[in-house]
């Protein structure tokens, strides 16, 4: 009976570590998952960033495109100064003021 229970706790003790470091890897792998996006976010940033008073063309996922100065951005949008909007046969549409244009709806961001 005492052999039992000492191979018993053995087995125990075995499958515990064996969850440990199971959980372990799972909890790396998500630190680096998360390193990666947040390296990706900071890159982005630094590109968009080095456009700063440049002109650029928007163009939004629903294929609409806007033209502007880029003013400012965050992680959820971007401002443009002086922007204007470009309808089918590329006639310019003024835009009145500024135009704040969320981050998640740009499908890429060109440099004219």
């Amino acid at each position: 009976m005492t052999a039992a229970l000492a191979v018993l706790a053995t087995l125990t003790l075995i499958l515990m570590a064996c969850g440990t470091v199971g959980m372990t890897v799972y909890r790396r792998r998500e630190l680096e998952r998360t390193a990666d996006r947040q390296l990706d976010d900071t890159l982005a940033d630094r590109l968009l960033g080095s456009l700063y008073a440049e002109r650029v063309l928007v163009t939004l996922r629903t294929g609409e495109s806007f033209g502007g100065i880029l003013g400012d951005l965050d992680d959820k949008s971007l401002l443009l100064h002086s922007a204007e909007g470009f309808l089918e046969g590329a006639r310019k549409v003024p835009v009145d003021g500024e135009l704040f244009v969320p981050r998640a709806d740009v499908l890429y961001i060109q440099k004219p």
